[in-house]
This record gives structure tokens, C-alpha cells and sequence, in this order.
């Protein structure tokens, strides 16, 4: 109510009313329905079939209803599999896909092969369309672009409690900035997209403020980069892949380095906590292969051992978890 949500009965009058206009001036109307009873249906007619039958007969006599169940019985056949041949063009078009690919993509690989083929070597995008809500990723890209731009002085540079404390004026001109790079201005005034511009002020604010509470505990944080493009490459099975992602903030606290990988959806402890195995085989573990992959290629590029560094995951939806 507050920021000009419409409510269900709002809702429900908008739909009554495209529903009614739309046979206002039609002579013949057919309305179908399915009378099997399913998780989704429950084997009824819309509420507005059963009011133009109570109602709207008897104010105008010369509308008829007539009712017929019809009863079909159909045969699925199950499709045939579908299955990509190794073909020489196709091996060669993965080899050109593998000399780039994200943790991201060896997740989808794990999880659908047949999507990876889609996806990376046939290389088929989703259609772009106009976002007039806020998506997810979205959401997503916007809170993560506000925090390097509020962090991005101090790269190079230790970060105390007073500097985060100096970032916290800024939050809502950044957060506001970056919405309006992609939005109208008009569109963020009202509904859920003010909500969403509200909220991601809010997780900006509440990373800062534990920021702010394990430097305290912890100390002061020494700031080495944010998006670093951490790349690695290795052969497997006569190919040769080459793993590439960007880290969100890399920085150094009682002489570990972090990596770490900011999250707007939900992470759980359990959800990292797997053998290699687990991580080749089950796609559950995608974030878990992330963190290895951010660990493996910065020991690569920097010289570091693997015991010094320590990748680690920060769920928005998960604060509490640290």
C-alpha cells in the first residue's frame, strides 16, 4: 500500500474486466475447460463461467448457455532422445567454446550436457527483451556494481572502520545511479521496482555494516583488487580448456588472502562442503567448484600457495552465516 502496490482484488477486477469486454459485442462465444482433476486444477470452470451462468442469463434473456462435456482419449508417445553425434565439426566447435569458458558453464555441462552443447557451442542465446520490472540478475548485477564502485578508491589501501563508515552517505546516490543507468527514473517511483530499489540500498547498507563488524573483531583489511579476471588453463582428454571468471573483491586479513564472491540468492554451508567428486558429479555443488576454481587460478598467478588463500562466498539472503 505504501508504494502504490496494486492489491488481488485490484488485480482480480482488471482481469474480470478484460474477461467481460472482450465478448461484449461477440455473437458466439466458446469457453473451454478441462474437468480432470490435477495438482494445478481442480476440475472447475473459471468462477466467471459460473457467474455468466447465474447471472448474466437472467439479466439479459437473450444470451443461451449451453453446456456439452466432450471426452478424448489421447496416446503420448514417449519423444526419442535426443543425442548430438561427435561429429569432426562438432569436437572442433567445442574446441573453440572450451578456449573460454566460466566455473559457470562446467556447472552447466555437470548439470545438462545437452544444454552445455546449446548453450556454449551452438552458442543460442535467450532473446533479449525489455526489462520494465527489475530481474533477478538484474537486482543481482546492480547491488554488485554499487559495492565496487563505493570500494573502488581503496583498492591498494587498508580499510578500517572509519572508511567504511565514510562510504555509508554515499550508498543511496550509488545504488540510485546504477538503477538509473538501465530505468527510467519514472518507472523506480512506484510498485516493485521501489521496493527493489530500497532493498538493494538496504544490502548495500548491511554489507557495510558487517564489513564495518569484522574489522573490528578481526582488524583492519588490506584492499589488493575488486574483478580481477583470474583465468587458468589445463588439458584433459587431448583437450585444451581454458577457465576463466572474475572474482568480485580479493583482499588480505591476518596475513590470508580472500576471495570473495558476493551472492544476492541464498547459499548454505552444506552446499560447499564437498569432496571432488561430489563437485564433478553433482551440480549442486556448483558454487563449491567457484571457490575451488578462484583459489587454484590466483595460486597460479600470483605464486601463492593454496594453504594462504581463502575463498569464501557472501550470501545476502544468508547474512547471518557470515
Amino acid at each position: 500500500v505504501n508504494y502504490g502496490l496494486p492489491t488481488r482484488k485490484e488485480s482480480e477486477a482488471l482481469i474480470a474486466y478484460h474477461f467481460y469486454r472482450l465478448m461484449q459485442r461477440a455473437n458466439h462465444i466458446h469457453l473451454i475447460y478441462s474437468t480432470s482433476t490435477t495438482a494445478l486444477s481442480g476440475g472447475e470452470g473459471t468462477r466467471y463461467i459460473l457467474q455468466l451462468q447465474e447471472e448474466l442469463s437472467q439479466i439479459n434473456k437473450n444470451v443461451q448457455l449451453n453446456f456439452v462435456n466432450e471426452a478424448q482419449t489421447f496416446e503420448l508417445k514417449p519423444a526419442p532422445a535426443l543425442v548430438v553425434q561427435k561429429t569432426p565439426e562438432v569436437m572442433a566447435s567445442l574446441e573453440q567454446a572450451l578456449k573460454r569458458i566460466s566455473p559457470s558453464a562446467v556447472n552447466r555441462f555437470i548439470d545438462s550436457p545437452l544444454e552445455f552443447y546449446f548453450s556454449y557451442v551452438l552458442r543460442l542465446k535467450e532473446q533479449d527483451k525489455v526489462e520494465e520490472d527489475v530481474e533477478a540478475s538484474t537486482f543481482g548485477s546492480i547491488v554488485h556494481n554499487s559495492i565496487e564502485l563505493l570500494y573502488q578508491p581503496f583498492i591498494g589501501k587498508e580499510i578500517s572502520g572509519e572508511v567504511i563508515q565514510s562510504m555509508m552517505p554515499l550508498v543511496d546516490e550509488t545504488v540510485m545511479a546504477e538503477f538509473c543507468k538501465l530505468f527510467d527514473p519514472s518507472l523506480l517511483e512506484t510498485g516493485k521496482n521501489k521496493v527493489q530499489v530500497e532493498l538493494a540500498k538496504n544490502w548495500v547498507k548491511l554489507f557495510l555494516e558487517f564489513d564495518a563488524d569484522d574489522i573490528k573483531t578481526n582488524g583492519p583489511i588490506e584492499l589488493i583488487d575488486l574483478e580481477m579476471h583470474l583465468r587458468g588453463e589445463f588439458s584433459y582428454n587431448h583437450l585444451t580448456v581454458n577457465l576463466n571468471s572474475f572474482a568480485d573483491r580479493i583482499d588480505k586479513r591476518n596475513g590470508v588472502i580472500r576471495i570473495v564472491d558476493y551472492k544476492t540468492g541464498k547459499v548454505e554451508a552444506n552446499q560447499l562442503d564437498a569432496t571432488w567428486a561430489d563437485i564433478q558429479e553433482k551440480s549442486e555443488y556448483g558454487k563449491a567448484l567457484q571457490l575451488a576454481f578462484y583459489t587454484w587460478a590466483y595460486a597460479k598467478r600470483t605464486g601463492e600457495t593454496p594453504e594462504h588463500i581463502e575463498s569464501v562466498i557472501f550470501s545476502f539472503r544468508n547474512k547471518k552465516s557470515g
